[in-house]
């Protein structure tokens, strides 16, 4: 399958010098880093900004500017946004708060895009947009060319961990980044599956620590190199 840049998650390291952080990227050629939102700097280069949002919050289409920042993103960089629910009668999956949702992914897409950015629905296990499935719904609902989904593979995992291929299938060129983890004992379906449909997106690492993401990108690319 094509070249797939690596995003490492800020967590695997956040407790490194920047030297060292540096000299890790380049031993294992990751391109990025996932990170949350900061409200005083916009990052550049090929990196994601991390962005959480509950669409029963009053008043979810107008954030201030101290939590979203304008523009949210730079060229290049891809906003990762989920989205919750602190609604009574919100159940994950349900298309009740589809409305609400729509807003507030237009609201963010607005801000991603003034800067030269876009949008990716992040799907996460328990969130009320918690499936692939749920993502893509929404992202047809508002119809934006700057608005995709990513494929979360311990969400699916989590929520039932059926029908690959057909998720994935499902998101079609929408799907702009895929998330793994360090859970995953053998990645080949997934890589296969991806390479089936021409994928060439993004791979996030999903990692809290150095080692986790050291077996992380050797579980990857051994897939890759089997599919």
């Amino acid at each position: 399958m094509p070249h797939c840049p690596l995003i490492v998650s800020h967590r695997a390291i956040a407790g490194m010098q920047q030297d060292q952080r540096d000299a890790l990227m380049r031993d294992l050629r990751i391109a990025g880093v996932a990170a949350p939102v900061d409200a005083g700097a916009v990052v550049t280069g090929p990196s994601i900004i991390q962005l959480d949002a509950d669409v029963a919050a009053p008043s979810p289409s107008r954030p201030t500017d101290d939590e979203w920042p304008q523009p949210l993103a730079a060229r290049g960089v891809m906003v990762e946004l989920s989205l919750c629910s602190t609604g009574q009668h919100d159940r994950p999956s349900s298309s009740r708060a589809d409305p609400r949702a729509g807003r507030v992914i237009r609201a963010v897409s607005d801000r991603a895009r003034a800067g030269g950015g876009r949008l990716a629905l992040r799907p996460r296990a328990g969130c009320w947009m918690q499936r692939i499935e749920d993502a893509v719904r929404l992202a047809m609902r508002v119809n934006r060319p700057d608005v995709g989904v990513c494929f979360d593979l311990g969400a699916w995992r989590t929520t039932d961990g059926r029908e690959l291929a057909m998720r994935l299938q499902l998101a079609g060129p929408r799907l702009w980044h895929v998330v793994i983890d360090d859970n995953a004992d053998d990645l080949r379906p997934l890589t296969a599956a991806l390479d089936r449909l021409g994928y060439a997106g993004t791979v996030g690492l999903d990692a809290d620590t150095p080692e986790q993401l050291r077996k992380t990108v050797a579980a990857w690319r051994q897939a890759v190199s089997r599919s």
